[in-house]
C-alpha cells in the first residue's frame, strides 16, 4: 500500500500521456458503484468519511480519478488510509481551493477512502444543526448512496425528499440519500415542555384551630394559619349557682341519717 505522497515524487517515471482521466460515463473505466459513509457528532463537530468506490475493471495501468468533493470548502477533511486491492497502488490528493478529490490508482478495481471530518455541521440555532452535500457531480453515476449517521435522539429533516430515507438504529439515527442532487439537512433535539396542571388528587385537612392544603400535584406545600375559634359555651353559671345549695343540704342530710341509723344498730 502507497501511502498519500505527492503525485509527482510518485510517478516521476511515467509517461503522463498515458494516464487516463476517467469519470463516470468514460469509455474505458467506469464507476459502477460509489457508496459514501458520514458517521458525525453534532456536539463533538466531528466524525469520520468514508468513501468505497468500484470500478467496471483492473486497470493495469495507471488511472486518474477525479471526484467532486460533496462538501463545502469549509469543512476540513483529513485523510487517514487508503485501502484497494493486494498488489495495487494509490495515490489521494485533495484541495481546498478547487475542492475537488483526485486519486491516480492502478491494478486494482475498488478503492476505500478514509477521512476524518469536521466543521460539516454548522449551529443555526439553540439545539439546532445544518450541513450541506453536494451530490450533483456525481451524476452519471448509477449506483450512488450516501448514508449520514447521527446519535440517536436527534429529529432530522432532508430537503429536497426526492431519494431520501431516514431510520432509526440502535444507537443512531441514519438518512441515506440516493440521488444527484444538493441537499440540506436539519437536525435538532425536541425540547419537551414540563406542564403543571393539577391532575393528581388533592387531599385537604381542616380543623377549628389550623387549616392545611397539601397539593400532590406540585412540589410546593402551602398551610394557612387562621385565629384560633372560640367555642361557644351555653350559660349554665345561673342555674348550678340556685341549685347547689338543695344538693349540699340533701346530702347533709342523707349523712346524718345514716349515722344516725349505725347508732341505733350498735345499741
Amino acid at each position: 500500500m502507497i501511502a498519500r505522497i505527492p503525485l509527482l515524487l510518485l510517478f516521476t517515471t511515467i509517461v503522463f500521456s498515458s494516464i487516463i482521466s476517467v469519470h463516470a460515463g468514460s469509455d474505458t473505466v467506469n464507476i459502477t458503484r460509489l457508496h459514501a459513509s458520514i458517521t458525525y457528532d453534532p456536539l463533538e463537530d466531528n466524525g469520520v468519511f468514508d468513501l468505497n468506490i468500484t470500478l467496471s475493471s483492473r486497470s493495469e495501468t495507471p488511472v486518474e480519478l477525479t471526484l467532486d468533493n460533496p462538501f463545502d470548502p469549509s469543512v476540513n477533511l483529513s485523510l487517514v488510509s487508503v485501502d484497494c486491492e493486494p498488489g495495487g497502488n494509490v495515490v489521494v490528493d485533495y484541495g481546498v481551493s478547487d475542492n475537488d478529490i483526485t486519486i491516480l490508482f492502478n491494478n486494482t478495481s475498488w478503492v476505500m477512502l478514509y477521512f476524518t471530518i469536521e466543521g460539516f455541521m454548522e449551529s443555526s440555532n439553540l439545539g439546532s444543526y445544518a450541513a450541506y452535500i453536494d451530490l450533483t457531480g456525481y451524476n452519471g453515476v448509477a449506483n450512488l448512496l450516501l448514508t449520514l449517521q447521527i446519535p440517536y435522539g436527534y429529529q432530522v429533516n432532508v430537503t429536497p425528499s426526492t431519494g431520501v430515507t431516514v431510520s432509526q438504529g440502535n444507537e443512531s439515527i441514519i438518512v441515506n440519500l440516493s440521488q444527484a442532487l444538493f441537499y440540506t439537512i436539519t437536525t435538532w433535539v425536541p425540547v419537551t415542555e414540563a406542564t403543571t396542571s393539577p391532575t393528581a388528587t388533592m387531599t385537604t385537612i381542616t380543623s377549628t384551630a389550623t387549616s392545611t392544603t397539601i397539593g400532590t400535584s406540585a412540589t410546593a406545600i402551602t398551610t394557612t394559619s387562621t385565629e384560633p375559634a372560640t367555642a361557644s359555651i351555653p350559660a349554665t353559671h345561673g342555674v348550678l349557682d340556685s341549685i347547689l345549695p338543695l344538693v349540699i343540704g340533701i346530702i347533709i342530710i342523707v349523712m346524718i341519717t345514716v349515722i344516725l341509723v349505725s347508732y341505733r344498730y350498735r345499741r
